[in-house]
């Protein structure tokens, strides 16, 4: 999961009211009936079944029958009321400015007809913080809601949109598909009113799924194939002593003087049982025989 990087994003603003950095899309005294959009194209099918977007949203100053969309999801690259004119789908946060003050709704066009949710008032000058979530398991067609709080911890509710999708004109499995994320899209519904925003943070809270079937056969590199899951890793094996002409000890295993074989078979003097002190000088190189050397310390024989 991360936040959406604008800069990336393409910007159709003929009448430069728009702009754009890292993480925010601003607009000031952008007109009704002017064409002004911020999307960025994800692949076809990108957005559909669930999905869960976290978006923040201020206004600046708003006039009354100004509107813009602050969240929208379209297969096609145009400004809100083309979809409508043209019949064609899409999903959107709606921000209207009205005689009683300005209101956020979800709505939904699909083939020509549209559909609102219930609305919140917002006041000026001060951020809201959207998270958008379609739930395809609730109704036949799915349910998009807007959950509204007043932190950026999103603990603090505010109020819930809901809004019951209906059969989309192309749909697989009831679930409509979108390839384009709009943080900002002009409604251009004709009339000559201005408003003053912007939104940031857009987090489209995606994460890669690697499955079985997309991961490389490790026989083509020449080992064995292993089955994704838990893998334990055993510890490595240790060379058996006698391959350096010493007897073989077994870790962990109480060994008696009797058992330990005679030092002088090695041409070496008995060593009794207790505490041995070894210096530097009285090692005889491990290296040697290929074995690491070991430092000098404290050997307790039993």
């Amino acid at each position: 999961m991360a936040i959406e990087d604008f800069t990336g994003y393409t910007e159709y603003d003929p009448e430069s009211r728009i702009t754009k950095d890292a993480n925010t899309v601003a607009w000031v005294d952008i007109v009704d009936n002017e064409e002004g959009r911020v999307h960025d194209d994800k692949g076809a099918d990108h957005f559909g079944y669930d999905f869960e977007h976290l978006i923040d949203y201020y206004l600046d100053a708003g006039e009354t029958d100004s509107y813009v969309m602050l969240w929208m999801l379209s297969d096609y690259e145009n400004v809100f009321s083309w979809h409508d004119t043209n019949s064609k789908d899409c999903l959107g946060l709606f921000g209207g400015f009205e005689g009683s003050g300005y209101y956020i709704s979800l709505v939904e066009l699909v083939a020509g007809s549209d559909y609102y949710s219930n609305s919140y008032y917002i006041s000026l000058d001060t951020t809201y913080y959207f998270k958008v979530k379609r739930d395809s398991g609730v109704g036949t067609y799915g349910t998009l809601y807007c959950y509204i709080y007043s932190d950026a911890d999103r603990t603090n509710l505010l109020d819930t949109l809901s809004l019951t999708l209906h059969e989309p004109s192309t749909y697989e499995n009831g679930d409509a598909k979108f390839r384009h994320i709009y943080p900002m899209c002009s409604a251009t519904l004709g009339g000559t009113a201005k408003q003053s925003g912007h939104v940031e943070n857009l987090d489209l809270q995606e994460t890669q799924i690697i499955e079985p079937s997309s991961i490389a056969s490790e026989e083509a590199f020449g080992t064995p194939s292993v089955i994704p899951g838990p893998v334990t890793i055993a510890p490595i094996s240790i060379p058996s002593a006698e391959a350096f002409g010493i007897p073989s000890l077994v870790y962990d295993q109480n060994i008696s003087p009797s058992s330990i074989p005679s030092s002088e078979a090695f041409g070496t003097p008995a060593i009794l049982p207790g505490v041995v002190i070894i210096s530097p000088s009285a090692i005889v190189s491990l290296e040697s025989f290929g074995i690491p050397a070991i430092l000098p310390g404290v050997v307790i024989i039993s």
